[in-house]
């Protein structure tokens, strides 16, 4: 995942298991590197309403966390969900312009952030193994059973199913 750092340089971030590493491509050298308790299983760049001050985050999403790290390395963002995070999107749900967290999860439920409170919640069918921010107040998500559909407004506007 690419993020844009201060000072505008391009970053690439990359995740393991049990760590996060940030590095700085232009300088062709490590900007930080941070141990992640509950691994990285998903990762997400950007400014997030209600955390931090504006500035994009990295967004990681791990085993029950989601955790927001600034330029820097510092935590910005601290929360959890229900089980092991399998998809995230920033994406304006509300439309006010802001991009809420919308975070996917192993125990079926979509859940919305602002910053570390959850603004909504539904549960799916299957497991969540895809969402995307689609514009405006809408995303798209993939369940594990190949179930695609779309959310608008925090209310499902459409699904297929397929087999």
């Amino acid at each position: 995942q690419a993020a844009s750092a201060a000072g505008g340089r391009d970053v690439l971030l990359v995740g393991t298991a049990s760590n996060l590493l940030a590095y700085d491509v232009h300088r062709n050298a490590d900007s930080w590197f941070k141990e992640m308790q509950d691994g990285v299983s998903r990762l997400a760049v950007g400014p997030l309403h209600g955390a931090g001050d504006g500035a994009p985050l990295a967004i990681v999403g791990g085993n029950c966390s989601v955790i927001g790290l600034d330029a820097a390395g510092e935590e910005a963002l601290w929360t959890v969900t229900g089980d092991n995070v399998g998809a995230m999107c920033l994406a304006d749900v509300d439309g006010d312009g802001k991009k809420e967290l919308v975070v996917g999860s192993d125990d079926f439920d979509i859940r919305v952030f602002r910053g570390e409170e959850v603004i909504a919640e539904t549960t799916e069918a299957e497991r969540i193994v895809g969402l995307t921010d689609l514009s405006g107040v809408t995303y798209g998500y993939a369940l594990g059973n190949g179930t695609v559909g779309v959310y608008s407004r925090g209310a499902r506007a459409w699904r297929v199913k397929s087999n």
